[in-house]
């Protein structure tokens, strides 16, 4: 698809969430609306939906977190444009209504599916004249052949400054401009809650994380190798740590 755009159209930057699903210490978003107005972007991409790694518990969970990080943008008057479909459809989407300038995400580390479209996301924006800012995501080095001097990487990371995204409604695209985009279509069993699953988001994980410090975690060394007892020691933090809610 080539770049045709009209003078009309406002350059913005987007912010590509990926397993970020939080507005704290993000240098993606924080480098974004330091730079221009910005656009908070996120697409269920069919080769993950189907992918058999994944399940409908992941996705709800996903939906989850993004409507909680909706109820925190609602007072900026914006909220995550979605999309359904390939992650490079639904840039072209974005294209089609306003001149992406600069493209900002965390690198992702998981699985070769997502690093083939990494692989093509990067030649899209090649060809479109869009500038793509990958961040590390926490100390990994991606494409390193070895593990000499993990330890000093660990640190300089841990030990390094927190990004604080100074969000503002001047900075980020209104709920009127992203309503022209095509909206996504998500299936129904996603968006009903299960009683019997952590539910997903930021407010979430800070609760979840607060009663395990607070109590449940007292226990936590005799009872995580016990079948039954352990449901109520351990942490539960697995899924908030595995999107990177909770960092």
């Amino acid at each position: 698809m080539n770049k045709i755009l009209s003078k009309a159209q406002p350059a913005i930057n987007v912010v590509w969430l990926k397993r970020d699903l939080r507005l704290s210490d993000h240098q993606p978003l924080a480098s974004a609306v330091e730079s221009g107005l910005t656009l908070l972007f996120y697409v269920f991409e069919p080769c993950l939906v189907n992918d058999p790694h994944y399940d409908l518990r992941h996705w709800r969970f996903v939906w989850q977190s993004i409507q909680d990080l909706n109820q925190q943008l609602a007072r900026f008057n914006t909220q995550v444009y979605l999309f359904y479909g390939d992650a490079q459809a639904g840039l072209e989407s974005i294209q089609q209504q306003f001149n992406i300038k600069q493209l900002f995400s965390h690198e992702e580390t998981g699985l070769l599916v997502t690093f083939e479209r990494d692989k093509q996301i990067k030649a899209w924006c090649q060809q479109q004249q869009v500038q793509w800012h990958e961040t590390p995501t926490g100390a990994v080095v991606r494409a390193k052949k070895d593990r000499q001097g993990w330890d000093t990487q660990w640190r300089k990371v841990i030990n390094g400054e927190y990004a604080s995204p100074r969000l503002s409604e001047q900075d980020l695209l209104t709920n009127d401009q992203i309503a022209a985009l095509p909206q996504a279509s998500l299936p129904n069993t996603w968006l009903i809650p299960d009683p019997l699953m952590l539910t997903g988001g930021e407010q979430w994980a800070h609760k979840i994380l607060n009663s395990f410090l607070a109590g449940r975690g007292k226990d936590y060394h005799f009872n995580i190798g016990k079948p039954l007892a352990s449901r109520k020691s351990c942490s539960r933090l697995s899924p908030y740590l595995a999107w990177e809610i909770l960092v």
